[in-house]
C-alpha cells in the first residue's frame, strides 16, 4: 500500500502491558427518550485493551477486529483542503502473518490484535493547528470472520468537474465461505492534494456490496468528488485537481446465527450565513434505528455501528461560491436502550465554514493559529448536504470496547505539499497503534 511514489508510515511496539480503564467519556450526538450514548475510553499509544478471558479450546473461534466509525477535524480557523483523513487498518503481528492483523491463535496464552489509526490533516496556505478525533470499536467476536485492505484511488480532473473512480478490490477474509452472512464497511479514509489544494463542493465515498468467495470477498469502492478553487490565495488559471485517495475497507462475515447486519440511512441539511453562525449542536439528526434480531438475542450478544457511505454536498452564497473548511465531522455513535442493548445509532455530519472570534486566535503555542495569517481568514454563507449509509454489525456472542483517539498536528502552510515522499518532513500524518489482546486460560 503506497502513495502515489510511496507513503511513509511507521508502528510502534511496547514491551509492557497496560490494561485500559474504561472511564465515562461523553460523546457529542443527540440524546433520545430513555436511550443513552455507548461511552468511550480515550486511549494512548501505549494502551492495551484486554478483553474477557477464554477457555484455549475457544481461541481458536474467536475473530478479533476493529471498526471505524469516524472522526472530527477541527482547525483554528478556514482553510482549503490539502490533507484530510482517518484510518485504521490491521497490522500483521511480529510472531505470525494474518491478515486481520491478529497472532495465530496456536501460539501463546493469548490472542493479540493490531492496527494503525493514522489520522491527517494538512491545510493550504496558513499556518495552524488542526485537532482530530477519531473514533473506532474494538470487537472479539465468535464464529466470525474478518479482513481488510487499503486500496488507492487517484482522482485527477478538473476544477468544477465531477471526477469518480470505481475499483473492485479483494479483500483476503479466512474462514469465509460463499452463501455466509457478509458486509462490507469503511475503515476510513485519507485525501491527499497531489498539487494545490482546493475546496469541497462534494465528496463521496462508499464500500459497496459483497461478492464472497472461499477465503476471500470481492468487493466495490467508489469515490467522487468535485472540487473549486476560486479565492484570493488560489493561483490563477490553475484549474487542475489532483487528489490522491486511500481508502480503508473491512469485511465482516459469519454464519447466520453468529452474525447479521443492517443497513440505515440518515440525512443533514442546513443552512448558515455572513452574520449569524452555524451551531453544530442545533443540527437536528433523524438517528438510524434498528429492530435487533431475534435469532441473535441471546446472551453474551452485542452490537456495533459503522459507516458503508456518505456523500457531502456544500455550496456557498457570497461574494465566492467556493468556501473554505473550518470543521468536518462523519462519525455514527451506537444508542443504547435501558437495557444496555444497541438500539439505533446518532451521525454527526458537519461541514462548517466559520465561527465567531476565528481570525483572532492567539499564536500562543504550537497549538494555537498563527495570528498572521488568521487575521485574513473569511466567513461566506453557504449550505451543506448531507447523506451517510450505517450498518449495524450484531453478534450473537462477542465482547466489544468502544474507544476515541485525539491528536493535534500543526502544519505551516505556504502551500507546502503534505505528500511526505514530496517532503519527508512534512508532519501532516499521525500513527497511534491500537493493541488488542484475548486472553486464553485453561477451562
Amino acid at each position: 500500500m503506497t502513495w502515489v511514489g510511496g507513503r511513509k508510515s511507521w508502528s510502534l511496539m511496547i514491551a509492557g502491558l497496560a490494561v485500559i480503564s474504561l472511564l465515562p467519556a461523553a460523546w457529542a450526538g443527540q440524546r433520545l427518550a430513555r436511550e443513552v450514548l455507548r461511552t468511550r475510553a480515550e486511549v494512548s499509544t501505549a494502551d492495551f485493551a484486554t478483553l474477557v478471558k477464554l477457555p484455549v479450546a475457544d481461541a481458536a473461534e474467536q475473530a478479533g477486529f476493529f471498526v471505524w466509525q469516524g472522526f472530527d477535524l477541527r482547525w483554528g480557523y478556514n482553510h482549503r483542503i490539502n490533507r484530510i483523513g482517518s484510518m485504521i487498518e490491521p497490522v500483521p503481528a511480529a510472531s505470525g502473518e494474518h491478515p486481520v492483523g491478529c497472532t495465530l491463535p496456536a501460539t501463546g496464552d493469548h490472542v493479540d490484535c493490531r492496527a494503525d489509526l493514522t489520522v491527517s490533516a494538512a491545510s493550504g496556505t496558513g499556518h495552524d493547528t488542526a485537532e482530530i478525533t477519531s473514533y473506532h470499536a474494538m470487537v472479539r467476536a465468535r464464529g466470525v470472520h474478518s479482513g481488510a485492505v487499503t486500496h488507492e484511488l487517484h482522482l485527477a480532473g478538473l476544477e468544477g468537474s465531477e471526477t469518480c473512480r470505481t475499483a473492485s478490490v479483494t479483500v483476503a477474509v479466512p474462514g469465509l465461505v460463499p452463501d455466509e452472512p457478509a458486509v462490507a464497511v469503511l475503515g476510513g479514509f485519507d485525501l491527499l492534494s497531489l498539487e494545490d489544494a482546493d475546496q469541497f463542493r462534494h465528496f463521496e465515498l462508499a464500500a459497496g456490496a459483497v461478492h464472497s468467495l472461499s477465503g476471500r470477498a470481492e468487493v466495490e469502492v467508489e469515490a467522487c468528488i468535485t472540487m473549486e478553487c476560486g479565492t484570493l490565495e488560489c493561483e490563477i488559471g490553475a484549474d487542475i485537481v489532483d487528489y490522491s485517495l486511500l481508502v480503508s475497507v473491512l469485511v465482516v462475515a459469519g454464519p447466520a446465527d453468529a452474525f447479521g447486519h443492517q443497513s440505515a440511512s440518515v440525512t443533514a441539511d442546513y443552512r448558515w450565513d455572513e452574520v449569524l453562525p452555524l451551531d453544530p449542536s442545533a443540527i437536528a439528526y433523524e438517528p438510524a434505528k434498528w429492530t435487533r434480531s431475534e435469532e441473535l438475542a441471546q446472551p453474551g450478544a452485542d452490537a456495533t455501528v459503522a459507516i458503508s457511505r456518505f456523500e457531502l454536498a456544500v455550496i456557498g452564497r457570497g461574494t465566492s461560491k467556493d468556501l473554505h473548511m473550518l470543521d468536518f465531522s462523519v462519525s455514527a455513535a451506537p444508542m443504547v436502550d435501558s437495557s444496555g442493548t444497541v438500539v439505533g445509532a446518532t451521525p454527526a455530519l458537519l461541514f462548517r465554514n466559520w465561527k465567531p472570534g476565528m481570525s483572532r486566535v492567539a499564536d500562543r503555542d504550537d497549538r494555537e493559529a498563527s495570528r498572521r495569517h488568521s487575521m485574513f481568514s473569511f466567513k461566506e454563507g453557504g449550505r451543506a448536504r448531507w447523506s451517510a449509509e450505517l450498518t449495524l454489525l450484531e453478534f450473537a456472542d462477542a465482547t466489544i470496547i468502544h474507544q476515541y483517539a485525539r491528536e493535534h498536528i500543526t502544519w505551516e502552510g505556504l502551500g507546502r505539499s503534505p505528500n511526505p515522499d514530496a517532503d519527508p518532513e512534512a508532519a501532516s500524518e499521525r500513527v497511534l497503534p491500537q493493541y488488542l489482546r484475548i486472553h486464553r486460560v485453561a477451562p
